[in-house]
């Protein structure tokens, strides 16, 4: 069957003219409602990965030229889609020598809610790698070993193959040394041949309002060290709220709490103070005859739901405290009393 050539201009939205400010603009609209962490559809992961493959090609002046060339002399009875031809021909190998990006970091940050409405800061401990000095990350250190015959040090040899749009010449990892650049090389003493040395780093976090369990933050540049100036990877806090929280959570933003109340203020009736989630300290309301469970609703002491700007409600659930040191002499007299 005739395979239909991949429109990424229809994929973002744009025209086939469109700039790259155009280009850019219709990726950032589209990463607001189709990213996996806000759009809910089943295939969201897919889509979104399409969007992007979409935009990394149309974004880079050379691969877009490809793929537009491509375009003008597409026939539909071509064995292979551009998307095959442009993963076999453009498979992202690159020299030795060119930067690489590190890899990234994801660990896990326990919050209360008392941290999230104080916007409190967190230190956290992670570990990340750090490229190796004496190697300068590669594993083995170049200047002891030999050059490769074949790549000349690159890691890559040119080829020539034949493409739906003429001869290409391609990057194909040199066999000779896979993709080294250098034959017979030593492991590096400092690092065992890794290229990299693990290291616990210490970094401190403002806790942002809008956090919910789950939530995923991205700080960029804080992952593993890139190589030969590559960028650093990210470091990703995946929120996680603490169990031990005297706080519990429902619905993301409306937050709970047991307090004790004595039975003799059940019988008053009268107010206690309580300390919010918010800091404040707040007399709320204890109705005579209250029972065990009772709720007292207090609004916008909950979490903060960005989206339309509302804090949660708290929810105070009552837990009566009966007398210590009581006999059942006085529990008695007690109940003829209220009787």
């Amino acid at each position: 069957m005739a395979k239909e050539l991949i429109d990424l201009y229809k994929i973002l939205g744009v025209e086939k003219d469109a700039t790259a400010k155009e280009i850019q603009k219709a990726y950032r609209n589209l990463a607001k409602t189709k990213h996996p962490d806000v759009c809910k559809e089943p295939n969201a992961a897919e889509t979104f990965q399409e969007i992007h493959d979409a935009y990394e090609t149309l974004s880079d002046p050379v691969r877009k030229k490809e793929y537009d060339d491509f375009a003008k002399n597409y026939s539909p009875e071509s064995s292979k889609s551009f998307d095959e031809v442009f993963k076999e021909f453009h498979s992202g190998i690159k020299g030795v020598h060119a930067p690489l990006k590190g890899e990234s970091v994801e660990i896990e940050v326990l919050f209360t809610v008392k941290d999230i409405r104080a916007k409190a800061h967190k230190k956290i401990q992670f570990d990340r790698y750090f490229n190796c000095e004496a190697c300068e990350g590669h594993g083995f250190k170049r200047m002891e070993a030999d050059a490769c015959p074949s790549c000349r040090t690159f890691g890559c040899t040119l080829e020539e193959v034949s493409s739906p749009f003429g001869v290409i010449k391609t990057e194909r990892r040199c066999v000779t040394c896979s993709g080294k650049g250098y034959v017979k090389p030593k492991d590096c003493e400092d690092c065992s041949g890794k290229g990299k040395l693990n290291r616990m780093v210490n970094l401190t976090i403002a806790m942002p309002e809008g956090t919910t369990d789950g939530k995923r933050i991205t700080l960029i540049g804080r992952g593993d060290q890139g190589i030969n100036g590559g960028a650093n990877g990210d470091l990703i806090l995946v929120m996680r709220h603490d169990k031990n929280d005297i706080f519990s959570i429902t619905n993301q933003f409306d937050v709970h709490q047991t307090i004790n109340v004595p039975y003799l203020k059940t019988l008053t009736g009268g107010s206690m103070q309580v300390i919010m989630p918010s800091g404040q300290e707040v007399d709320v309301p204890v109705p005579r005859g209250a029972k065990q469970g009772h709720q007292i609703i207090v609004p916008d002491e909950g979490l903060l739901n960005t989206r339309n700007g509302f804090y949660g409600t708290l929810t105070l659930h009552v837990n009566i405290e009966m007398p210590k040191g009581l006999t059942d002499a006085k529990i008695k007299k007690i109940i003829e009393i209220l009787s």
